[in-house]
């Protein structure tokens, strides 16, 4: 990835830094804890070095070369550019490029960063960071900075409107004449509107006419807010536009409002039942970012085999853990909690629905039909270490756990034959082998003083014999 930027930005370039119209109080919290771990640390040291660069050189309109950027920062100028084209897509920057008398110029554009609750409000940077961070960080983060403004059920709203208070006599009456602009300037909008999706990715005109179809109220769905949820999470889980159809109707309240909440959960099982990649996150792109899959995604049609592997393979590939505990279960529905905890693993394992599927196989089958979740966690993040991506490959790492298993469990139980044999030989196998011991040695005994005898007898006989002579 570095090397395709190496020469799309040069160190003698110069650049001219427009800061936000408004800075908030907590735009560093907004950068550290929300944006950093979407863009990374490089990013965000650019935009607050660039951002610090102003009031340095205020009134200063003459640019300033790249070499600064790169002695500030100490990256390589490649880095630069990728952290350049981070802020970009995610809504912190604008550019723009001129060729003047000394070279080419870059004006950056800075964006005002989303507040905590501007960022936790937008339906695709709020599922980014889910994915990033795990549900544990994520909900701490939200319980920290996320405040709304809570009213009695029964209070009734009495705000005044603008047309209560102003008449358009006021407003002509003090409105300044128009101030003309050079034709070599434009106006930027500073205000940051998330992440930078430029063009629809799905068919708006094609979902309207699919909708009024059902005899759904159309204007009371496509609303600003959520025509751009729907281009954000189509997006960030590659669906089509019949897809994100069909996640609309699923998400839809008696009124036939948007309900973002469950609009984001049908998304996001729409995401897991085409068995894409568990594990979303930002890959930079042709100058954007786009949501992707950390790995190609696994053929979904596997040929039909006569082998009971390939077929049971296929069939995990295809169902979702849901599904999956629907069918162990006979047709029960699993518990809210098991989904959860599911759920939970997969998005900070990074596991597929496949391999999730694999991982509830083997510990059902290991704990006794039991969904031990402190079993699952430490199994799920071996399996992460090793970058289990698909079903063969858990499978594979689970058959050879659990021959370790069984050849572990075979050493214990042979260590413990022997030395149960060892401890269980009766009292009269022990006698009988002192009696031999005894009985073994007194014969040899025996042997050896009779050949003593027979020694001195032949002595006894040759002196007998020499006497004789004599």
């Amino acid at each position: 990835m570095k090397h395709t930027n190496i020469g799309k930005l040069l160190p003698v370039d110069g650049f001219i830094v427009q800061p936000p119209s408004l800075l908030t109080v907590n735009m560093s919290t907004s950068l550290t804890h929300f944006y950093q771990p979407l863009v990374g640390i490089a990013a965000i040291s650019l935009y607050q070095t660039l951002l610090s660069e102003q009031p340095v050189f205020q009134g200063d309109m003459e640019p300033r070369t790249h070499h600064v950027l790169m002695n500030y920062l100490h990256l390589p100028l490649d880095e630069v550019y990728e952290a350049r084209q981070r802020l970009e897509a995610i809504g912190l920057m604008r550019t723009f490029q001129s060729q003047e008398e000394n070279g080419t110029v870059y004006t950056y554009v800075l964006l005002r960063p989303f507040t905590p609750a501007e960022f936790l409000d937008d339906a695709m940077l709020s599922l980014l960071l889910h994915h990033h961070l795990g549900n544990d960080k994520y909900e701490r983060l939200k319980k920290a900075f996320y405040v709304k403004p809570v009213v009695n059920r029964k209070a009734e709203e009495v705000t005044s409107t603008f047309e209560d208070i102003f008449t358009m006599r006021d407003i002509t009456q003090h409105m300044p004449p128009t101030l003309g602009e050079s034709s070599m300037q434009q106006t930027v909008h500073t205000n940051t509107t998330g992440v930078n999706i430029q063009t629809d990715v799905i068919d708006m005109n094609m979902l309207k006419h699919t909708l009024q179809q059902r005899m759904l109220p159309v204007e009371v769905i496509f609303t600003e807010k959520n025509k751009k949820v729907f281009n954000q999470l189509a997006s960030l889980y590659n669906l089509a536009t019949y897809e994100v159809e069909k996640a609309i109707q699923w998400s839809l309240n008696d009124a036939n409002e948007l309900m973002i909440n469950e609009f984001k959960e049908a998304c996001h099982d729409i995401y897991q039942s085409k068995q894409s990649s568990g594990s979303i996150h930002l890959t930079n792109h042709r100058d954007t970012w786009k949501a992707s899959k950390t790995e190609e995604q696994q053929t979904k049609n596997v040929e039909q085999s006569d082998q009971k592997e390939d077929m049971l393979i296929n069939h995990l590939e295809q169902i979702s853990p849901r599904q999956l505990l629907v069918d162990l279960s006979d047709g029960a529905e699993p518990t809210q909690k098991e989904l959860k905890m599911i759920r939970d693993i997969m998005t900070q394992q990074g596991l597929t629905p496949g391999v999730m599927n694999v991982l509830i196989h083997y510990v059902l089958l290991k704990t006794d039909m039991k969904l031990s979740k402190p079993y699952m966690e430490t199994i799920a993040s071996h399996w992460s270490r090793l970058k289990v991506k698909n079903v063969r490959q858990a499978m594979d790492v689970a058959k050879k756990e659990n021959q370790k298993y069984q050849q572990l469990a075979t050493k214990r139980k042979n260590n413990n034959n022997r030395k149960q044999k060892q401890d269980i030989v009766p009292d009269w196998f022990n006698d009988h082998q002192k009696e031999k011991k005894q009985a073994y040695a007194k014969t040899n005994s025996t042997k050896k003083k009779t050949d003593e005898e027979i020694e001195r007898e032949k002595q006894a006989l040759a002196e007998a014999l020499q006497n004789m002579d004599d």
